[in-house]
């Protein structure tokens, strides 16, 4: 055979788990309920309201907590004994979380990460789903297709091969539309 360019990318797979969701949306326009974020084993990785939105943090390491409060504005939460270390931040999560939450929400998602990213912090803000489709990166993949029969798009396959993605075939059968293709019904085994 003929080998070929197969490309993808994390946002073309995230893309791809989040294909359920952008259907559910591209078909009734509402946005899925939202679940909230968090790691049990490392403080802090989480998303924070903003002002105008949520983005999620990853200052997961002591370093990365000293910036992480040092830009929030309160750098003496760095040197508390209570958030020194994670395993200090874990033990101490539910008071140290409603200090960062209060801190978070006095600036915009933009405004944060621009902050933050200067500080050398991951993180990122976080887009509903129109967001994520209409976002230029998600135009540019083409990730976004027809689907055949419909009014709707769906989301691609998360690769494409010599720089084409394959399109969507088909949607769902009609019910009861495939029944005659399967054949005969599949036999059961007798209940004992």
């Amino acid at each position: 055979g003929e080998g070929c360019v197969v490309d993808t990318s994390l946002l073309e797979t995230g893309l791809g788990w989040m294909g359920q969701h952008i259907a559910g949306f591209n078909a009734t326009g509402r946005q899925p309920p939202r679940d909230r974020t968090g790691n049990p084993k490392l403080m802090v990785f989480q998303a924070f309201d903003t002002a105008d939105g949520e983005i999620v943090v990853a200052a997961a390491n002591d370093r990365l907590f000293a910036k992480f409060v040092a830009v929030l504005g309160h750098p003496e939460l760095g040197a508390d004994p209570r958030f020194r270390t994670n395993a200090d931040r874990i033990a101490h999560r539910t008071i140290l979380i409603p200090l960062l939450e209060e801190a978070m929400r006095r600036r915009s998602s933009a405004e944060w990460s621009a902050l933050l990213e200067e500080a050398g912090i991951p993180c990122s803000p976080i887009h509903d789903i129109a967001a994520v489709k209409a976002h230029p990166q998600t135009e540019a993949l083409g990730i976004m297709l027809p689907m055949p029969g419909y009014a709707l798009e769906a989301v691609g396959l998360p690769v494409s091969f010599d720089g084409t993605r394959p399109p969507v075939r088909s949607g769902a059968p009609a019910l009861g539309e495939a029944n005659a293709a399967l054949g005969a019904p599949v036999p059961r085994k007798p209940a004992k």
